[in-house]
């Protein structure tokens, strides 16, 4: 690893870590929503993952504009080993991480950190938009925060029933309290995808205190055709790995059974949206790999209510028989009823949202209609056709000589 170090000041109360690979389209961006932030007491810590690009040349060129940012490279080891070592030349009392297509809200790290503060929180979540890379179209991200208050601090404890659903298992809509990070040893995985699950959820699970910004304050970038999301098949088994991970860090923390509900519905949901988002080999890696992983893990006498939907317990059910190909069948078709079923609503929602705006146009037709009806049969509007009708009259009539000359 090799450091190029600006003049940071040690006392920095921000750490923003941003991890960069072959990112030269969006690094601009993304670094001018840090160094543009209404706060600004900060340490901007960029790590090249190897890029091929200009990335690099370009973050240089904003560390020479601004000495708050500290340039590191390392060979291609992806996003999650980027962020351990930017995270270890971290001097902040808190840390942000970002990743290099997405960008901040101006006053992100400001309200984050006045949450963090008048709380004394371990972690803090805001909520987040989409942000479409071709249209630039801007959608809140509705499932970015549930089912807690917002002015409201909670333990991961608290949450046990909601921990993997009520945000999301990404870490750029997140404050971190650097000691707190420091202290349970934290770190991403070694992982070309899926790195950030066991950092975020372990955090959340550990925490003592997690405090909320109700504002949407973080644009994560979709339809990018050079994110590493667009191409998970070439790492499928991430997916288990990070899971795998997950239920090991709360059995070594004597936590299993307090979050075992919670934990093994999102393995089983996280395995059903990978598996939905697969095909060929991949897929029947997965397949796999879920017999193997994920079936020993479900409950052979669960409780009534014990998975939190339909499919899930279905899909558990499927796992159970034991029989590969059967899962594989049955796992396949439930995927593509719960698609068809998604297809349906959707098409049920776009045909409601059509039936509004006509009915929106003929509720405006018939008021415009009405408006003339008024118009025509006022006194206002006979008395000025009467008067017209006189310049109007005259001018066909000079009209008329002009043909008769």
């Amino acid at each position: 690893m090799r450091g190029e170090r600006a003049g940071v000041s040690p006392e920095s109360l921000v750490s923003v870590v941003v991890p960069a690979y072959n990112a030269a389209e969006y690094i601009d961006r993304c670094l001018d929503s840090i160094r543009c932030q209404t706060y600004s007491n900060l340490e901007i810590i960029v790590v090249d993952d190897g890029s091929a690009d200009d990335t690099l040349d370009r973050i240089r060129e904003h560390a020479r504009e601004d000495s708050r940012i500290t340039v590191l490279t390392q060979e291609n080891r992806y996003a999650g080993v980027a962020r351990n070592e930017g995270f270890s030349h971290a001097s902040g009392e808190y840390v942000a991480f970002l990743d290099a297509d997405d960008f901040f809200d101006s006053a992100m790290i400001e309200s984050m950190v006045k949450r963090a503060s008048d709380t004394k929180a371990d972690v803090v979540v805001c909520r987040s938009n989409f942000y479409d890379n071709v249209t630039e179209r801007v959608e809140p991200i509705d499932f970015s925060l549930l089912y807690i208050e917002e002015g409201s601090v909670y333990s991961g404890v608290a949450l046990q029933d909601v921990m993997f659903r009520f945000c999301v298992g990404w870490p750029w809509d997140k404050l971190y309290r650097s000691e707190f990070v420091r202290k349970h040893d934290l770190r991403f995985q070694d992982l070309r995808t899926s790195n950030d699950a066991y950092f975020v959820f372990m955090s959340l699970i550990l925490a003592e205190r997690i405090a909320f910004v109700g504002d949407a304050l973080v644009m994560h970038r979709t339809n990018n055709a050079d994110s590493l999301e667009r191409t998970r098949s070439r790492s499928w088994e991430n997916a288990g790995k990070a899971a795998l991970a997950i239920g090991r860090g709360l059995r070594d923390k004597g936590l299993y059974e307090t979050f075992e509900r919670s934990y093994v519905n999102w393995f089983l949901d996280f395995s059903l949206w990978n598996l939905d988002t697969l095909d060929g080999d991949a897929r029947d890696g997965l397949l796999e790999d879920m017999e193997k992983n994920l079936t020993p893990l479900l409950p052979d006498d669960a409780e009534e209510g014990f998975y939190i939907d339909e499919r899930g317990r279905a899909a558990a059910e499927i796992l159970r028989s034991g029989r590969f190909e059967a899962i594989r069948r049955g796992l396949l078709l439930d995927i593509d009823l719960a698609r068809a079923k998604s297809d349906v609503s959707w098409l049920k929602g776009h045909i409601e949202k059509l039936e509004r705006e006509l009915a929106w146009r003929d509720e405006a037709i018939e008021r415009m209609e009405q408006e003339k009806r008024d118009i025509i049969q006022s006194r206002t509007y006979a008395v000025g056709k009467a008067v017209m009708a006189v310049p109007c009259a005259v001018k066909d009539a000079l009209g008329r000589g002009k043909r008769d000359r």
